[in-house]
């Protein structure tokens, strides 16, 4: 008697011991009847796996198709925000909003023209601010006033001044775990292990990759170029 065909059998609420008390014949028919059972159960359980298989080839395709109208959404969104800044130029500071909102006659104009503003540099140049809710512009569904969008705008002028992360880079590498092998000034070699946090684009146009290490509480800012040189001489590793 199989594995299967014991189970079988113990599903019938039978035992081993009564069916030793039947007679040869009696036990043929039981274990036909059993081996039937068995491959009925056998074929059931190989279309569930074939059912399961089906549904996550389905899941896959449906997240890859999920994640690929995202990409196109999120293009669409940034070529219509830089195409509706178009209409009213850049503006890097005060003088220039104050200049650019004098020539809106409307106080629906002015409001689009600092929200274009403040459209593209959050989802364009994905300029961060400590304030979460910062690029939120309405309240108790009514949209903020004019006085608050222009200070949410100079607030964004003066991180550009500070160098405050300006423009924030999509990078391959970000989010990654490294170990990264260096030399101190005695010659002593040193491994950190991290996780890359993001590449930013500072006043100049200096590009950071932006590291946290293991124990550490802030990150380190390493030059894209010299990041990159790492990755080349093996001194970062991927983990």
């Amino acid at each position: 008697m199989t594995r299967c065909e014991a189970v079988t059998l113990i599903n019938r609420n039978h035992t081993m011991e009564w069916f030793r008390s039947l007679s040869p014949e009696e036990q043929n028919e039981c274990l036909d009847g059993i081996r039937k059972e068995t491959g009925e159960t056998l074929k059931s359980a190989g279309q569930k796996r074939n059912d399961l298989a089906k549904r996550c080839l389905e899941y896959h395709r449906e997240k890859c198709q999920n994640a690929s109208k995202k990409m196109a959404k999120e293009s669409l969104s940034k070529r219509q925000r830089t195409e509706t800044l178009f209409k009213h130029g850049f503006w890097q500071q005060k003088s220039e909003m104050e200049s650019s909102l004098s020539s809106y006659k409307s106080e629906r104009e002015k409001w689009e023209a600092l929200s274009a503003q403040l459209r593209f540099r959050q989802r364009v140049l994905l300029q961060k601010h400590a304030d979460k809710k910062f690029y939120v512009l309405t309240a108790g569904g009514k949209k903020i006033s004019l006085a608050e969008m222009k200070l949410k705008l100079l607030s964004l002028f003066e991180n550009d001044q500070k160098g405050d992360n300006l423009v924030v880079l999509a990078y391959e590498h970000a989010g990654k775990s490294i170990e990264h092998t260096f030399f101190d000034e005695e010659g002593k070699k040193n491994s950190w292990k991290g996780r890359v946090v993001e590449v930013q684009v500072r006043n100049g146009g200096e590009k950071a990759v932006l590291v946290l290490y293991e124990n550490e509480k802030s990150t380190t800012a390493l030059t894209l170029a010299e990041f990159e040189q790492a990755i080349e001489d093996g001194l970062v590793v991927f983990l």
